[in-house]
């Protein structure tokens, strides 16, 4: 669990841990040179309890280096995911290994929490209409009928796995690092479970309810640097994929740049340059961005499955 000046979560993600009705578990706390007195919270509130084990680093280099070194300090067979903005239901562990036989991932689905009004706002995902879930689907952003964004599962990985094929978080990234260690395991052949549990509160960027942005959250988007990191990959597993799931493969890492375009023209809105935001106009995403924004907001836009 990589924690940065986290006091005003930290205790709600950490009880929610210590509340688990499985109890054989280890929680590493990765602590990325927090300056607001959370390693002081955490070893007052919880070192007299020995599955804590904490890491303090000197330096910020963000959450992706401070999971890594919470993976290689992992000593048991399977490794959760938690954010320090996040908790867990107190059976989220003990339904989700009774469910994990012959996986190497197995995600629940996410109860959204808007931090605002402190409020559980519905879960994260329609319910998963197949419980396996395929490098294909993955790609397409698509489950059955439900849209996926996979990169917001946060799901158990099998440690032996992760090891055999030396997955890691990419370091250079600030967004998307998870989307990209799920894709690379998913590569590599993993075999990933679904249940549709929503035992994972997962605090919003911004309110469902109250529409505020949360002040935990501190990810910027930054699509251009996952498609690189994506393309880096692909020429080490391009001979392991079928055609189709190369031709899913390129076509994801094409949406990426095109997404940028979108976030521009977003960003030239709200600065009222509307000089630019004509230019960007050009773009096919910009122009299909700005219909479904604009349908959403009216209630009139359903998303599709592409064919």
């Amino acid at each position: 669990m990589p924690v940065y000046n986290s006091v005003a979560t930290l205790k709600r993600a950490l009880d929610s841990v210590q509340a688990q009705t499985f109890s054989d578990w280890e929680l590493i706390v990765v602590d990325d040179a927090s300056s607001d007195g959370t390693v002081k919270l955490a070893k007052q509130l919880y070192s007299s309890d020995n599955r804590f084990r904490f890491i303090l680093k000197e330096v910020n280099t963000g959450p992706a280096e401070s999971r890594n070194l919470g993976f290689d300090q992992a000593r048991g067979e399977w490794i959760a995911l938690l954010d320090a903005d996040d908790s867990w239901l107190p059976n989220r562990l003990a339904e989700l290994l009774s469910a994990s036989s012959d996986s190497d991932l197995i995600a629940d689905n996410l109860m959204t929490y808007d931090v605002s009004i402190r409020r559980e706002t519905g879960p994260y995902y329609k319910d998963f209409s197949t419980p396996v879930l395929t490098l294909a689907d993955y790609l397409i952003g698509w489950l059955g009928n439900t849209e996926l964004d996979g990169g917001y599962l946060k799901p158990l990985l099998r440690t032996s796995f992760l090891r055999t094929h030396n997955l890691r978080y990419d370091c250079a990234l600030r967004h998307g690092e998870d989307y990209l260690l799920y894709c690379k395991a998913l590569c590599w052949g993993a075999r990933f479970k679904l249940i549709n549990s929503c035992n994972y509160i997962y605090t919003t960027p911004i309110g469902w309810y109250s529409k505020e942005k949360s002040v935990h959250t501190r990810t910027i988007p930054d699509p251009i640097a996952l498609a690189k990191a994506m393309q880096h990959f692909r020429t080490e597993i391009c001979d392991r994929l079928c055609a189709r799931d190369k031709d899913l493969y390129d076509r994801k890492i094409a949406e990426l740049y095109a997404t940028e375009n979108w976030w521009a023209f977003e960003g030239a809105w709200r600065a009222k340059n509307y000089f630019l935001c004509l230019y960007l106009l050009r773009y096919s995403a910009v122009r299909k961005g700005f219909w479904v924004v604009l349908l959403s907001k009216l209630n009139l836009y359903t998303p599709t499955r592409p064919r």
